[in-house]
This record gives C-alpha cells, sequence and structure tokens, in this order.
C-alpha cells in the first residue's frame, strides 16, 4: 500500500487498509500478513498487526513482516 505524500497524514491509508481488511475478511481468509517498511511498523500496529521474523531488504529498505488475525476490531 502506498500513499502519495501530499496525501499523508489524513486517514486515507487507514481508510485503505481498512477496507482491503474487510474485503479480505468477506473472502473467508482467517489472517493477512504483510511486508512493512521500518518506519511504518507503528502506523500497522495501532491497527492491531504484530510484527514476527527478522528484519530485512526488499528494494533497499529495511522491512519487517506483520501479520494480523481478521474478525477483530480494525480501530
Amino acid at each position: 500500500m502506498a500513499v502519495l505524500p501530499v496525501w499523508r497524514r489524513r486517514g486515507i491509508g487507514t481508510r485503505l487498509l481498512h477496507t482491503a481488511l474487510e474485503e479480505a475478511a468477506a473472502a473467508g481468509i482467517s489472517t493477512v500478513a504483510l511486508a512493512a517498511q521500518l518506519p511504518v511498523v507503528a502506523f500497522y500496529e495501532k491497527l492491531r498487526f504484530e510484527p514476527y521474523g527478522e528484519i530485512f531488504q526488499e528494494a533497499g529498505l529495511p522491512h519487517r513482516m506483520m501479520r494480523r488475525a481478521l474478525g477483530e476490531p480494525t480501530l
């Protein structure tokens, strides 16, 4: 997921992720995972994602895997 810098801090990322989680739950998916850039791990933690595994490089940037069980409130 990416939000252009000019549109950040307006709740757009949260709404996009909330919609994606709803669609995943409706499709019967019970757990979702993503690779988060380290500077935004806290953003995903606020939405109840939990980090796991080691930090790794992707596209030259440090990332951390995160996962969340569905069926929980998003906020």
